[in-house]
């Protein structure tokens, strides 16, 4: 996708004091990611004055505006500095990458002793009260020793993690992840039971992270559509894979013999003619009861569903501005001709500007829900 944006870097202090603005760079590309951190790169003149105001754990905010389709500017990105390369090949030459702020979640691990209750063995809880209740005890000032954990962990440098309010929503699990690196453990939450995790900055120097029980972004499914049709959806190609689908789960939970506990949980998408069976060794899900057992079974029907590979360029359409009419997160249409037409997620978006020319390119990545 071509686009009609322009951009400038807004270099800030790690404590997010504002000290220079640089629109003088090369080149630019990031990428923001669902229930990851992305990163950012840019390139400029080795020899920059203003190089020398960057230092570890500069915040790099991106701005971006789109004057053409009436898009103010807008913070899209930022960055941590913690990476730099300067080279010489016929001229200075400095690049920078830096991790986006969701990163600053996988500074801690999960550090609790095996099988502590609602710190490392989660029974029952909602997939929101588990993420939360690891945030709040790893990375605020409820992460102390006095609480259990095997260090301090609060966040007492500059930066600050907010944790919004638990409203104790998405699918009820349980889980033991003693020792897991907290970013690693949201992103499988996630993937395994729905809903997202997005952070946004509040403050200076201050992020919140909320939990999302749908999806990150709006659903404008009924508004916007890529086709061939549209004129914005370029090189199509779409497949469709039933061979692993699996509709009807068995669920074997703890015990043996004739006292196992059992549970049998159907896909939405069973028939007479689709009926398809998968055994789930559930033997570790001791403190959940059918609850558990259920959630067990319905993950595996999930992660054995019908397969959609539908992929294709999203190209420049006045119907299909980046950040008027869709964004990261947002659930939107794909249509390929008489095909198929499914609700598509924007689960990542790539953008890439060369200052030298002006051009901008912007690479959405759709896929299921």
């Amino acid at each position: 996708m071509d686009g009609q944006g322009t951009y400038y870097l807004e270099i800030c202090d790690p404590d997010g004091t504002r000290r220079a603005m640089l629109d003088d760079f090369w080149d630019l590309s990031y990428r923001r990611e669902v229930n990851n951190s992305g990163w950012l790169r840019f390139s400029c003149d080795g020899q920059h004055s203003k190089l020398a105001l960057l230092q570890k754990n500069s915040q790099l905010r991106v701005y971006r505006r789109d004057p053409v389709n009436n898009v103010p500017w807008y913070e899209d990105f930022v960055g941590i500095y913690r990476k730099r390369r300067f080279e010489t090949p016929d001229y200075d030459r400095f690049s920078a990458d830096c991790p986006g702020a969701m990163w600053l979640i996988n500074w801690r691990v999960n550090s609790y002793k095996a099988e502590t209750s609602n710190r490392s063995r989660f029974s029952n809880v909602s997939v929101e009260r588990l993420g939360k209740t690891l945030l709040q005890y790893n990375c605020t000032s409820l992460a102390t020793t006095g609480n259990g954990r095997l260090r301090n962990g609060n966040f007492t440098g500059v930066f600050t993690l907010v944790v919004a309010t638990d409203q104790n929503r998405g699918p009820v699990v349980s889980r033991d992840n003693s020792g897991v690196r907290l970013l690693k453990e949201l992103s499988e939450l996630a993937q395994a039971y729905g809903g997202d995790w997005g952070i946004t900055r509040t403050g200076p120097a201050q992020w919140t992270i909320e939990y999302y029980p749908g999806q990150l972004g709006q659903d404008v499914s009924a508004t916007v559509e890529f086709s061939l049709e549209n004129d914005n959806m370029g090189e199509p190609h779409y497949e469709e894979d039933t061979t692993e689908e699996k509709t009807i789960a068995i669920v074997a939970g703890p015990d043996q013999a004739q006292k196992r506990q059992m549970r049998v949980r159907t896909s939405p998408v069973w028939s007479a003619s689709n009926d398809i069976e998968v055994w789930v060794d559930a033997r570790n899900e001791q403190q959940g009861g059918n609850a558990a057992l259920d959630t067990a079974g319905d993950k595996a029907l999930r992660e054995n569903r019908l397969k959609q590979e539908f992929g294709f360029t999203a190209k420049t359409s006045p119907a299909t501005v980046l950040h008027r009419d869709f964004d990261l997160g947002y659930l939107v249409t794909a249509r390929y001709r008489n095909l198929v037409t499914v609700t598509q997620k924007v689960w990542a978006i790539t953008t890439t500007y060369d200052a030298k020319t002006g051009k901008e390119e912007i690479e959405p990545e759709l896929g299921d829900p």
